[in-house]
């Protein structure tokens, strides 16, 4: 496992609202990184039949419009996800499609209440 060197921590977060929400910030991945790995923490507080979706896309540019699916989570339910050892994606070396990456999260059932945090970490 090559060690990080460079990280971004989204704050945790309380996603309430069925249907698309806020996600991370953009995290620009510097020029020349050769992999990247994504840790998401999600915990359900709360909701009738609860589902969170989460899904890591690169962007162009920090206007949403550019992004395409990189990779999505297995869905969340209830309890805990992710959180022991939490789910990693490598990208292949030398292979960024864009300069920026970004969580998603998108919330269903009836009055969904997830916390979330994500980390994103980078190599040379």
């Amino acid at each position: 496992t090559k060690a990080p060197r460079g990280e971004s921590r989204s704050p945790s977060s309380t996603l309430t609202a069925t249907g698309p929400a806020a996600g991370s910030g953009f995290v620009a991945v510097p020029s020349g990184a050769k992999y990247s790995r994504v840790r998401v923490n999600a915990v359900n507080n709360s909701g009738t039949t609860p589902t969170l979706d989460v899904t890591v896309k690169y962007c162009y540019s920090q206007d949403n419009a550019t992004c395409k699916d990189l990779y999505a989570f297995t869905q969340c339910t209830t309890g805990s996800c992710w959180t022991d050892g939490f789910v990693v994606y490598h990208m292949p070396e030398g292979t960024y499609p864009g300069p920026y990456l970004k969580v998603f999260y998108t919330l269903g059932g009836t009055n969904p209440n997830y916390t979330v945090s994500s980390v994103f970490e980078w190599g040379i």
